[in-house]
């Protein structure tokens, strides 16, 4: 027994496609290695977005010493994130209405540093 497709059924499903396939976040990333000062650096939204509300930072690798991030919009808002030694995996995001972001990484005594920060701006 075979079940025939209706037109219906397959509309929902190439609906379903373009709605699940909008939804795919793309992100950008960075590479930080061998880090023994404080690094700045610069977010910029690509996207083709009309109107940014929040950002988001997924930080994973390996540090043997704390790590402070500050995020800032170089005018009125700074969030700043402490990172312990050993492995990380992090995730920060929240409201933000810029399309632009500045990251000031500042290891403290560090020797061996390996962070990958995945960002994107929603």
């Amino acid at each position: 027994m075979t079940k025939k497709t209706n037109k219906a059924e397959i509309i929902y499903i190439i609906l379903f496609l373009i709605f699940f396939s909008s939804c795919v976040q793309n992100y950008r990333e960075i590479e930080i290695a061998n880090l023994n000062k404080m690094k700045e650096i610069s977010l910029v939204c690509t996207e083709d977005i009309d109107y940014v509300s929040g950002i988001e930072l997924i930080v994973t690798g390996f540090t043997d010493s704390n790590i402070i991030i500050e995020q800032t919009n170089k005018s009125n808002v700074t969030y700043t994130y402490r990172i312990d030694s050993g492995k990380v995996k992090e995730n920060f995001s929240g409201d933000w209405y810029a399309k632009k972001c500045l990251l000031k990484i500042m290891p403290n005594n560090a020797d061996s540093v390996y962070l990958k920060i995945k960002y994107r701006f929603y």
